[in-house]
C-alpha cells in the first residue's frame, strides 16, 4: 500500500482511511495495465535497439510485456463487440461492407 500510495502523491493514511474501495481497485487495474516505470523502459528498449539489438520492446521488459498483452485482451474483447454490432446493425450501413 505505501507504493500505491507513493505513486499517487498521497499518504498511505488517505489510501487506508479515505479512498473508497472501488477507486482503490481502479488504480489496482490500472497500475497493472500501465505498470510504474514502464515509459523508463520504452525508452531504454528504444536506445538498446538502436544499439543494435533486434528485440521487440516486451521481449525485454515484463513491464512492457504485460502492456502488451493486456492491450490484445482489449482488442478482443471488442473486437467482438463491433461484429456483433455490424451483425445487427449492418444493413443501415451498406456503405462499410464489412465482411468477417
Amino acid at each position: 500500500m505505501y507504493e500505491v500510495a507513493f505513486l499517487l502523491g498521497t499518504t498511505l493514511d488517505y489510501v487506508e482511511n479515505e479512498m473508497s474501495h472501488k477507486e482503490l481497485s481502479g488504480w489496482f487495474n490500472y497500475f497493472e495495465r500501465r505498470p510504474p516505470g514502464w515509459q523508463s523502459d520504452q525508452r531504454t528498449a528504444m536506445l538498446v535497439n538502436a544499439l543494435g539489438a533486434k528485440k521487440r520492446p516486451e521481449e525485454l521488459f515484463p513491464s512492457l510485456r504485460s502492456m502488451k498483452q493486456a492491450e490484445q485482451k482489449h482488442k478482443e474483447k471488442h473486437s467482438g463487440f463491433a461484429l456483433q454490432f455490424m451483425d445487427r446493425f449492418g444493413h443501415k450501413f451498406p456503405e462499410l461492407k464489412v465482411s468477417k
